[in-house]
């Protein structure tokens, strides 16, 4: 959770480096639609990652018991593909 308040502040306060904001001023429904963008893309982003720490907590008879992030990345993504820690 606070790798994804990290990235979103940090694409938030990097509207700074873009220049649409000093032609338009602090336009209000420009603000929101760059909030917007900001959070899908942190979203984005991290979802995997928050995936793989469910699947870590995850307690069950049926699936291997992982000992740490990488080896749970690889093995979701070797044995289910890569798309599955974007479904969850």
């Amino acid at each position: 959770m606070s790798v994804h308040r990290g990235l979103y502040f940090s694409l938030f306060e990097a509207r700074s480096m873009l220049r649409i904001f000093e032609r338009h001023g602090e336009n209000l429904g420009l603000l929101l639609a760059y909030a917007q963008v900001t959070t899908f893309t942190a979203t984005c982003a991290t979802y995997p990652f928050d995936t793989l720490r469910r699947r870590l907590a995850m307690k069950s008879p049926n699936t291997r018991h992982l000992n740490g992030a990488f080896e749970g990345l690889v093995w979701i993504v070797e044995h289910e593909g890569f798309r599955s820690l974007c479904r969850g």
